[in-house]
C-alpha cells in the first residue's frame, strides 16, 4: 500500500474516533442533565416536606399549650367549686 492511502485511512479512522467520543461525551452530558434535574425535583420535594414538617410540630405544639390551658382552667374551676361547696 502506498503512503497516501496510509495517511488517508488513519485520518479516516482518526475522524471516526473523534465522531465517536463526541457522540459519547454528548449521550453522557444529555444523561447527567436529565439526573439533576431529577435531583433538582427530588430537592424541591423535600424542601415543601420539610417545612410541611415544621407546621405540623408548630400546630402539634399549639394544640398542647392549648390543652395545657384548658387543664389548668379546668383545674381551677373545680377547686373553685369545692370551696363554694365547702362553704
Amino acid at each position: 500500500m502506498k503512503i497516501k492511502y496510509q495517511l488517508a485511512i488513519i485520518f479516516f479512522i482518526l475522524i471516526i474516533s473523534l465522531l465517536g467520543i463526541g457522540g459519547f461525551s454528548n449521550m453522557s452530558l444529555q444523561s447527567l442533565i436529565a439526573n439533576s434535574k431529577e435531583l433538582t425535583e427530588a430537592k424541591e420535594i423535600q424542601r415543601l416536606v420539610t417545612h410541611l414538617q415544621y407546621r405540623i410540630a408548630g400546630i402539634s405544639n399549639d394544640e398542647r399549650a392549648f390543652l395545657l390551658e384548658i387543664k389548668n382552667i379546668v383545674t381551677e374551676s373545680m377547686r373553685k367549686n369545692q370551696t363554694f361547696m365547702i362553704l
